[in-house]
């Protein structure tokens, strides 16, 4: 069924069935006009020709009919001779007629005027003649009219098939670049801005590819312009931040200084963040590869950031070491762990941190019991600056730099983040890194 749906959403098949029928339909009314056309002309034309052939023959026999002369007349000649009389029967080749076979026209033939009748027996010409009692019948036993028909198909099918192939080497090559537009058009809309459609042709289908190539230019320009200005912004803000922190360290111990402080301290980690996550995007920041245990990460990340959080751990005590960039990593789960605590509905809910590993991939799963997030929005979260609250309000987390900064991070790694959630009953997101990394392990 599978196969059947991929022909039905096939321009090209479509195209091809189209001519495949209106071949067949040419062809069979060119057969059905050339066989009209020929019994015609033999009726018109050759009946005159095969009934005086035939009435010469009938003069030999004369009448009441000699069998003896008919013997010797249908040793010689391609015909078969019946003869009906009131007294007896005779057949040269033994068959009678069977008048349910019979398609004949009535005429009179002869000086004398003999009624006859002339036409076709089980497609053989006949010429049947009335005297005397007597029905004497000469049958031609040559099918030369079923020859030319069967040569007429052969040359009929041949060219058929001659033009379907010609009209499908014609499809095929006109519709192949929409092969390579789809898989390119795929690619980009993927996340691959520098892919180009490798297509070079006059038509609309050259038209087509430029204007996306066209397209994908411009995506690549206005993201690289983001990320220049994000960049440029970012850098221009740590100046002011750390001559603020420097003022509010010799101000007087306050709670206004104490809110303050954090404020620039929040400050000063989106502005890292957003440096540290278009670094990554843009390639621009190497990663500092080594071999190391993913669960002694969990683990220092724990004890230096949530020693007192509610966080139950459940990891693989086989994981192999892997190569990877250890910080980043660990930035990585602490962000995670981060949001997983501020997503739980109460202080006491646990966060499960788990492990595991198989051939190809080794995969870190943070869970929490939260509210969950739509469907529809979890494609978003890794967005910059997206925040399902959009009241951003310090309780419900931080700027919605987090997942983005941790997309980077994985993706550099040549990982995948995967985000799967229901709404009332929590969100699970997995790190999923390379077990054999492509990575070289001294990348600087």
């Amino acid at each position: 069924m599978r196969f059947f749906r991929r022909l039905g959403r096939s321009i090209s098949i479509k195209i091809i069935l189209v001519f495949i029928s209106a071949s067949a339909l040419l062809a069979w009314g060119l057969w059905f006009s050339l066989g009209i056309t020929f019994e015609r002309q033999l009726s018109d034309s050759i009946r005159p020709y095969f009934s005086n052939y035939l009435i010469s023959l009938q003069n030999e026999v004369g009448f009441p009919p000699d069998i003896n002369v008919a013997k010797r007349i249908t040793e010689q000649a391609p015909v078969n001779i019946v003869i009906e009389a009131p007294t007896f029967s005779w057949a040269s080749n033994g068959d009678f007629i069977d008048k349910d076979y019979l398609d004949v026209k009535i005429q009179r033939v002869g000086p004398q005027g003999i009624t006859s009748e002339a036409g076709f027996y089980k497609d053989n010409f006949i010429l049947r003649t009335f005297n005397q009692g007597y029905i004497t019948s000469f049958i031609i036993t040559e099918k030369l009219h079923k020859t030319t028909r069967v040569k007429e198909i052969l040359i009929t099918v041949i060219a058929a098939l001659f033009i379907i192939g010609l009209i499908y080497a014609f499809v095929y090559f006109t519709f192949r670049p929409f092969k390579i537009i789809q898989q390119g058009v795929k690619q980009i809309g993927d996340g691959d801005f520098s892919h180009r459609l490798p297509i070079n042709r006059r038509d609309e289908l050259g038209d087509l590819s430029k204007s996306i190539n066209k397209m994908a230019d411009n995506i690549e320009q206005m993201l690289e312009a983001k990320r220049q200005l994000l960049l440029a912004i970012s850098h221009e803000l740590r100046t002011p931040i750390t001559r603020a922190k420097i003022a509010l360290s010799m101000m007087d111990d306050s709670h206004q200084k104490a809110s303050a402080e954090e404020d620039m301290n929040e400050m000063e980690s989106l502005i890292h963040e957003l440096l540290e996550s278009e670094r990554l995007k843009g390639n621009h920041a190497p990663l500092d590869l080594s071999k190391a245990n993913v669960n002694d990460v969990i683990y220092q990340i724990q004890g230096r950031f949530f020693e007192n959080a509610p966080v139950v751990f459940n990891l693989d005590s086989q994981l192999p070491e892997i190569t990877i960039d250890a910080n980043r990593i660990g930035l990585a789960i602490k962000n995670l762990i981060k949001n997983a605590l501020t997503a739980n509905r109460q202080p006491d809910d646990k966060v499960i941190i788990s492990t595991a590993c198989d051939e190809q991939t080794l995969t870190i799963s943070v869970e929490d019991s939260g509210v969950g997030i739509p469907a529809e929005k979890i494609k978003l979260l890794t967005e910059p600056f997206y925040r399902i609250d959009h009241s951003r309000q310090r309780s419900t987390g931080g700027f919605g730099i987090g997942l983005y900064l941790i997309k980077a991070i994985i993706d550099a790694h040549q990982g995948e983040l995967i985000i799967q959630s229901r709404v009332d009953q929590g969100t699970v997101v997995h790190i999923v890194l390379p077990v054999l990394s492509a990575l070289p392990i001294d990348a600087t």
